[in-house]
């Protein structure tokens, strides 16, 4: 399910950005939208327990079909934010090479950056976040990080036109094309 939506965002954004200026501002919604997700993904958890419970009684520890079924919830509670996560990587990476002439080296950094922050992330969760703080608040911290990186990134983002406006009205004033 994790795989399947990071695969369907990196198709699906990677199409997309490449045909929009706001990369930045696009990725701070898609790291805001699942930090929200990651939110309200235990009531929906919890909402999905009886029907999982449903279908163990129908089918019995019959681990074939439960195995299946419990893939088709995954599937169904996770796809919605693993695509936005998969969105990110083409969507900062367009943001990279739009930017910089130094293509190569740039996306070196962010796919380091982005592997040592997943690395990262996972070890404060199992071994720091979780045993100190449990599920619930590690999650809400984790939401929380991203919420923020959002919006310092969409900030970034209006920064940075507002710059580029400031260069192209001084351009116009000086008459310099």
């Amino acid at each position: 399910s994790y795989m399947a939506g990071l695969a369907l965002g990196g198709y699906l954004f990677g199409k997309l950005i490449d045909r929009r200026d706001d990369q930045l501002k696009i990725y701070g919604l898609l790291i805001i939208g699942a930090g929200v997700y990651a939110v309200i993904l235990p009531f929906f958890l919890k909402a999905v327990s009886p029907l999982y419970s449903l279908i163990y009684r129908g089918f019995g520890v019959n681990f074939a079909v439960l195995s299946i079924f419990r893939f088709i919830i995954s599937l169904t509670l996770l796809i919605i934010p693993t695509t936005l996560m998969g969105g990110t990587l083409p969507t900062l990476t367009r943001f990279m090479t739009r930017q910089s002439a130094t293509v190569r080296i740039n996306l070196g950094r962010l796919y380091s950056l982005n592997t040592f922050g997943a690395v990262l992330g996972c070890f404060l969760s199992a071994f720091f976040f979780l045993p100190f703080f449990g599920m619930i608040k590690t999650i809400l911290i984790a939401a929380t990080i991203d919420i923020l990186a959002g919006f310092i990134a969409i900030i970034l983002y209006r920064e940075t036109l507002k710059a580029e406006t400031e260069v192209i009205h001084y351009a116009d004033e000086k008459n310099i094309h």
